[in-house]
């Protein structure tokens, strides 16, 4: 197999986009820049120089008719993996990948895909300080359940990773992978048709510390990233500052390197 450049692999993301946001121009389905993604279009019109990859935010309404309407192969190459869509699949988020590519990080799971980018559904949550924390604190529970389940024992690791890894592992040795997944996705939709007017990213959000206000997917925007325009929060500043704090000062420098850095390749 050919490995592929990081340059290389910014283009295939950039051409995921491409190809989902126009065929959600086409479905009327709703979506967003999100995280690094957002962050670079708004500090660097375009990726972080130390970031490789593409996260995009759906309200649930959306996430669920794009994965209800979304084909088996968009324009010859490009899939979409989730939860609903995909036997055996690993995430309660999706994924929208080149089938042409291969990733040597995904060796542990089940479901082969190649370069991609993150979607992200987004649900209701408490509006009130008591009611957020007390979500969250199941919310990072049971995501964190989902990947103790995923992560392997390993002579790698060192003994008290390891030790410490099987202490984490015992409370849900006799559940199966899937039986976490489910019960995270439910969780993640529990709040969803209450009324709340704030929302996060309930399927994984251990980055992100802070719920943001629904109303920002009701001004949609189009921002400069690299050599194309992509959908964003047209208020990008209430949504990075809520998430990030001052976002436009930069990390020091040894913060700044790729943090999902990992060898891919094109498929023979």
């Amino acid at each position: 197999m050919k490995q592929i450049t990081l340059e290389q692999k910014r283009t295939i993301l950039l051409d995921i986009l491409t190809a989902v946001d126009a065929f959600c121009e086409r479905q009327k389905i709703c979506y967003s820049m999100a995280c690094g993604t957002m962050l670079g279009a708004v500090r660097h019109k375009g990726f972080i120089p130390w970031d490789d990859d593409i996260d995009i935010y759906l309200p649930r309404e959306d996430y669920t008719r794009l994965e209800d309407v979304f084909p088996d192969i968009l324009d010859g190459k490009y899939c979409f993996a989730s939860l609903r869509r995909t036997k055996g699949w690993h995430n309660a988020y999706g994924k929208i990948y080149d089938n042409r590519t291969y990733s040597a990080n995904n060796k542990a799971n089940r479901i082969a895909f190649g370069i991609n980018i993150d979607v992200y559904p987004i649900d209701d949550v408490p509006d009130n300080e008591a009611g957020w924390q007390t979500f969250r604190k199941k919310q990072k529970k049971a995501v964190y359940d989902v990947k103790y389940k995923t992560l392997s024992l390993s002579t790698g690791n060192g003994f008290k990773r390891n030790l410490l890894l099987l202490w984490k592992k015992l409370p849900i040795m006799f559940k199966s992978r899937e039986e976490l997944l489910k019960k995270l996705d439910s969780l993640a939709q529990s709040n969803n048709g209450k009324g709340y007017t704030t929302c996060f990213e309930n399927c994984q959000g251990l980055i992100q510390q802070h719920p943001f206000k629904k109303s920002l997917f009701g001004s949609i925007a189009t921002w400069p990233f690299e050599d194309r325009v992509f959908h964003g929060f047209e208020d990008a500043d209430a949504y990075l500052s809520n998430g990030y704090g001052d976002y436009m000062k930069l990390p020091p420098k040894e913060k700044q390197v790729l943090v999902h850095g990992y060898d891919t390749f094109w498929k023979d």
